[in-house]
């Protein structure tokens, strides 16, 4: 019944998703070429990008996957210092809502001014961005773990790593994962901007070139490559979803 319904929902994308494309190969036999491209245009445009300009692609892939490896590395092990300190979270948790409430364009201006070489650039503006994201959602996992599993696992005296590695961390793994299925959304976004006004490589400035040009079907040829890279992404997560937290879609009876 569970494949039943999963083929259902492929069907249905699929049939929205070319239902979109006749009308929009539809709309380009009545609208300049620079406006609506025809489907074999932006075609011709991803395979160019595949496989002539894939550095650029590269470079973004490795500028966001740097930068979110970096904010949860960071981001998870204050959430966990919070988690069980309370005086590290009265401390920093202030400071976590000022970065949080600056906007992402504000970061961007500040750290391409602050900093000079690119990469440091990106990937500095992509931490920041996300840092939040992990503090956030792993804070929330070592809060929400209950009383009574604390309080059985303290009667067989753990040591602390015995007491991270068989409590806390699998308490916490759901949020992580949430964590970062909302810092890969996030980070297609702010990168594209990042790269579009402080980079002179990456999918962000093959866009700009693009723009220069009017060459819409290259802009959508790239978008289309960008948004490949966060489902890629995404799936990853979701198979590690699948990997480690499969225990909550078994049957119980």
């Amino acid at each position: 019944m569970a494949e039943w319904k999963n083929l259902r929902k492929i069907e249905a994308t699929v049939t929205t998703f070319i239902i979109l494309a006749l009308l929009w190969q539809l709309s380009s036999n009545f609208m300049p070429y620079y406006l609506v491209p025809p489907l074999d245009r932006i075609f011709n445009e991803i395979m160019i990008a595949l496989t002539r300009q894939y550095p650029h692609l590269i470079s973004t892939l490795y500028r966001v996957l740097i930068g979110l490896v970096v904010a949860f590395s960071v981001g998870f092990i204050l959430g966990i210092l919070m988690g069980i300190f309370r005086r590290v979270e009265s401390r920093v948790i202030p400071l976590v809502h000022f970065i949080n409430g600056i906007p992402a364009l504000s970061w961007i201006l500040i750290i391409i001014i602050w900093l000079a070489e690119t990469e440091a650039r990106i990937i500095t503006i992509l931490m920041m961005i996300n840092l939040p994201i992990f503090v956030y959602n792993t804070l929330d996992g070592v809060k929400g773990i209950p009383r009574e599993p604390y309080t059985m696992v303290y009667s067989f005296r753990p040591t602390r790593r015995q007491l991270f590695m068989k409590l806390i961390l699998p308490s916490v793994i759901p949020n992580v994962l949430t964590a970062w299925k909302a810092a890969i959304g996030l980070s297609v976004r702010v990168v594209l901007i990042a790269e579009l006004v402080g980079a002179t490589t990456g999918i962000g400035y093959m866009m700009f070139v693009n723009q220069s040009t009017f060459n819409m079907g290259g802009i959508i040829a790239w978008t289309l490559v960008l948004v490949g890279i966060a489902l890629m992404l995404e799936y990853v997560i979701g198979r590690a979803e699948s990997r480690f937290l499969g225990w909550r879609l078994a049957p119980t009876g």
